[in-house]
């Protein structure tokens, strides 16, 4: 036994060096009984030379103290049927649960014989394990004290991949795997199924079992319904061959490997083809289109619904069987039915966000690429470093200097979200929030042909190890969704690099970690290239490659709560007596809740009568600490607090190239500082409730400051996870009875209905609390929550941009493919030589046939005549969301930049359509005049910009030619003349751009 553990351990952690050869990068490891060893060893959580001393200590001190006392056997039953059946004397416990009937034992010899024989006798196979102790069972602790005496040494350290552990059925922190650790690991049981779900809930569905023979794959395939699992080796089968039979399962099953690390450096030959046609004959099984119910299924069920239960004669002749007993069946069929069909519709409302290993080319950059970041960042000059590396020009301005440096930039990549700290004059905005507006609102009002993207540190769960010990970088990420939608163009993307500490603040480490870590971050920003230059624009760099975030369904079929949530003492609820608060304090007053207490901010206001608790309504603001804490200390003992609820928020839109720091702060402070404080002061309790919104998992056009609130929600809740503390945030799409931010009741119907043309609807309360409670109890940190028609919404949604976010769900996907075969891309060139050919009413009339088809499709409509060309679109029902869809869907037919205001500057169809004929329709030729007869031309064309950002932009660089022009040589005056002589309007503003620059 001292050998054969080693060497298992050797094979082990070699196969797993073998397929990282292969281009498959664990995303998380887990290790059964020895196989844990091998696991942290992997992970970079136990240097080799520690973990080789952990396998060698074990194995040696089970041949000297334990061999020859036990014994261990695999039984096919579950693991609560093998419970029940142990002998009272303890002499034989359960060793290791591998699945639903995978089950095993271990102990004394005799006992465990009678055990098996037990069994046997009910029909369940049994198998004896080649060993003669007994692991993970009392026996072991006659070991306990020399194991931990020889571990003492054993220094874990920083992982580079999350462990997932069996022996505690949770993450594990490298700092837990100490002597301690290993001790537990020989001794308690082996939690494996229930660890195989816990991943497969966190989305990891993709195992491969790095050992001499695949005795785990049995036990995962029994636990999970299509998860791909794949071996390596096999007994008597341990060669190259078997190895690269096993990467190809798993390249076949959809795991992205490598395949020419099979090759060496001896490239493939070509082979010839045959010359003959192919027979195209299928040899691969097709699996079946599921539709559902079949036919006959349908008829059944269809007879089941239509029975009468009081009289159930017709059913029973349809199915040929008597009356009497169907009539106590067909309740309970008839209820189960409605138990599927709720739990169906529950299931179809929820979406998680998940993230995968995204595979990109190293893609050289170009140009000139400007790093802004706050004074004395180191990451700026490490950041330019790996953008110079791949080819960019790079430099590093601060704050002050960008303005001067956008308009040459090709690329802006803002490291202003790293700025620490809080906003003096607004402590509800974080202070690289404040900073990221500024330069946000910099970039865009300089109508630069720049791209910006924005860098955060530890703002997303990307992988189980990531913590958020500062959830506000998460509200870069609300703030860069919204941008993607506003500004299509000018928006990159946001890249979210490993949570990095300060270091001179942190204490020195005698393990090393802080030594490895600029070598962690040189390999991490090397990525950054990567990222830059393809197609993904939400990106999370970590040590073990790029992760990208996809939108996937999140169905609770088939998944175990892990607690029976039921309200109880006392629950606060924020804005309790808003329209959102008041349904929720309901439904937990319904479900239990011994008393409320309520929070308003109106002081007036009272709670209705038919609550059926105690009610406290209370004007304490959850975002002042005092304030709160004196709220908590009042709750009586006899119904402590027990859950928190926080409904609060306010919705205000508005352009975030307009976003001042007062207006977000006004969204910022009911959300932000009151779920912080919440958080500090409310401690250990049964549920931690936060009602976020769609708008941080997906964006919303002109809700820049309240996605970047409730992303700040989504990350205080993975944080508070990560802590062991309750946690769950609900992103809300649209609520009935709730107000979407219009003037009136008029303008709230109109915005309700082009939202259910869009393919939002609205969700009932009772429908949404349903919701809360299952999410709670199945312990999800984030779940989104809404009634999306995929079909209608995502064709609106992705028209200016594509959404990589929204790639991977069945409806978009099919949709995107639909669309490609049946609409081209918009060639903005052609229509640009199509007007130039029409006489100029023509010209006019396609322009506005142009919006109005535009305008239709944003409103859902099936036919342009639903928008007629002289009719403001406020009154066609487009609001500032619509107006933002409209701008960026014209400015991709086009080609013309748009300002976010456009469709309430130029408010119907045919004024929009005559500011695009400026842009648009050349001129006639005409004679190059004089060049004060050119400068009134130009100030003509001036008169007609009313757009306020366009006439700022027109101003700065007129002043600048001024400069330029200041002593002009004929030569110069000449050149100029003939510019404006012969320039489109368009073609003035570029020329002009030109000389500044």
């Amino acid at each position: 036994m001292d050998v054969v553990q080693p060497v298992s351990f050797a094979v082990m952690v070699s196969l797993a060096a073998l397929w990282r050869s292969f281009g498959v990068e664990p995303d998380a490891v887990v290790g059964h009984s020895q196989g844990e060893i091998a696991a942290a060893c992997v992970a970079g959580a136990l240097s080799l030379r520690d973990a080789a001393k952990v396998v060698c200590a074990r194995s040696s001190l089970i041949a000297e103290e334990l061999a020859g006392h036990g014994g261990m056997a695999s039984v096919s039953l579950p693991a609560d049927e093998v419970s029940a059946l142990l002998p009272a004397a303890g002499d034989v416990t359960v060793a290791a649960v591998n699945g639903p009937a995978s089950t095993v034992v271990a102990g004394e010899p005799a006992a465990l014989e009678r055990l098996l024989a037990d069994c046997a006798a009910r029909g369940a196979r049994t198998r004896h394990v080649a060993v003669d102790y007994a692991s993970h069972s009392p026996q072991v602790e006659r070991i306990e004290a020399r194991l931990r005496e020889v571990l003492a040494e054993v220094r874990p350290r920083a992982a580079d991949v999350p462990m997932f552990s069996t022996v505690v059925a949770d993450w594990v922190a490298p700092d837990d795997l100490d002597a301690g650790y290993w001790y537990r690991n020989l001794r308690h049981t082996v939690r494996f199924e229930e660890a195989v779900r816990a991943l497969a809930d966190q989305g990891h569905l993709a195992f491969i079992e790095v050992s001499p023979h695949p005795v785990l794959v049995p036990g995962i395939d029994q636990t999970l319904d299509g998860a791909t699992v794949v071996g390596s080796l096999r007994r008597d089968d341990g060669g190259p061959d078997r190895f690269l039979l096993s990467v190809a399962e798993a390249q076949v099953a959809g795991v992205p490997v490598r395949l020419s690390a099979a090759f060496d450096d001896d490239r493939p030959a070509p082979v010839d083809l045959p010359t003959y046609p192919f027979q195209r004959q299928h040899y691969w099984l097709t699996a079946p289109e599921h539709t559902g119910d079949t036919g006959r299924d349908s008829a059944f069920w269809t007879a089941v619904d239509d029975a009468d239960p009081t009289d159930p004669g017709a059913l029973a002749e349809l199915l040929g069987v008597p009356a009497a007993p169907l009539a106590e069946v067909l309740p309970g069929l008839t209820a189960w039915r409605a138990a599927q069909d709720a739990a169906a519709a529950a299931d179809a409302l929820r979406y998680t966000v998940r993230w995968r290993t995204a595979q990109l080319d190293d893609a050289p950059l170009n140009g000139t690429w400007l790093v802004v970041a706050p004074e004395g960042l180191p990451l700026a000059a490490d950041c330019a470093a790996a953008l110079a590396r791949a080819g960019a020009e790079a430099r590093v301005v601060g704050p002050d200097e960008a303005a001067a440096g956008i308009g040459t930039a090709d690329a802006v990549v803002s490291l202003l979200g790293l700025t620490p700290g809080g906003t003096a004059d607004e402590p509800a905005v974080p202070a690289g929030l404040a900073a990221t507006l500024d330069l946000v609102r910099t970039v865009v009002r300089s109508g630069a042909d720049t791209t910006l993207w924005l860098v955060t540190s530890g703002a997303v769960a990307a992988t189980p190890a990531d913590r958020l010990p500062r959830p506000e970088q998460a509200t870069l990420w609300g703030l860069g969704r919204t941008l993607a939608l506003e500004h299509p163009k000018l928006y990159g993307g946001i890249l979210d690099l490993p949570d990095l500490p300060d270091l001179p603040d942190l204490p020195e480490e005698p393990d090393g970690t802080l030594d490895r870590l600029p070598a962690v971050l040189a390999a991490t920003l090397d990525r950054l290239p990567a990222v830059l230059a393809g197609t993904e624009d939400q990106a999370a760099l970590r040590a073990t490659g790029v992760l990208v975030p996809r939108l996937a369904r999140a169905p609770l079929a088939g998944r175990t709560p892990v607690g029976p949530w039921r309200p109880s003492g006392t629950v606060l609820v924020t804005d309790g007596l808003g329209p959102m608060g008041l349904p929720a304090a309901r439904w937990l007053a319904a479900h239990g809740a011994r008393a409320l207490v309520l929070t308003t901010d109106d002081p007036s206001a009272t709670a209705p009568d038919d609550l059926g608790v105690p009610v406290t309504v209370s004007t304490c603001d959850p975002a002042d600490e005092k304030e709160l804490a004196a709220l908590l200390a009042a709750i009586p003992a006899d119904a402590p607090l027990t859950a928190v609820v926080h409904a609060a928020g306010t919705l205000r839109s508005g352009p975030v190239a307009d976003l001042d720091l007062a207006q977000a702060a006004a969204t910022l402070d009911a959300k932000v500082r009151g779920a912080a404080t919440l958080h500090r002061l409310t401690g250990e309790l049964e549920a931690f409730v936060l009602f976020s919104s769609v708008a941080a998992t997906w964006g919303g056009g002109e809700q820049g400051a309240f996605a970047a609130a409730n992303a700040y929600l989504d990350a205080l809740a993975h944080h508070r996870h990560a802590l062991g503390l309750p946690a769950t945030a609900l992103a809300w799409g649209p609520w009935e009875g709730v107000g979407l931010g219009a003037a009136d009741a008029a303008g709230e119907a109109a915005r309700r209905e082009q939202l259910r043309r869009r393919g939002i609807l609205a969700l009932s309360p009772e429908r949404a609390l349903t919701a809360m409670a299952d999410a709670v109890r199945h312990g999800e940190p984030v779940v989104t929550v809404a009634d999306v028609d995929w079909t209608a919404f995502a064709p609106a949604f992705t028209a200016a941009r594509p959404s990589p976010l929204l790639s991977d769900l069945p409806d978009v996907r099919d949709g995107v493919t639909a669309d490609a075969a049946v609409e081209p891309a918009a060639d903005t060139s052609s229509l640009a030589a199509r007007l130039t050919a029409l006489p100029e009413a023509e010209q006019h009339r396609a322009l506005t046939d142009l919006v109005r088809r535009e305008a239709a499709v944003v409103l859902g409509h099936d036919d342009p005549d639903a928008m007629p060309t002289g009719r403001p679109f406020t009154e066609l029902g487009f609001d500032s969301l619509a107006a933002v869809n409209l701008r960026n869907r014209l400015g991709t037919a086009t080609g013309v930049r748009l300002s976010a205001t456009a469709v309430f500057d130029h408010p119907s169809p045919a004024a929009l359509a005559d500011h695009l004929l400026r842009h648009l329709a050349a001129p006639p030729a005409a004679a190059v005049g004089s060049l004060d007869e050119e400068l009134d031309r130009l100030a003509g064309v001036l008169s007609d910009v009313s757009d306020e950002d366009e006439r700022r932009r027109a101003l700065a660089r007129l002043q600048g030619l001024v400069g330029r022009l200041a002593t002009p040589a004929d030569g110069d005056r000449a050149s100029v003349s003939e510019a404006l002589g012969t320039a489109s309007d368009e073609e003035i503003f570029r020329f002009i751009d030109s000389e500044l620059s």
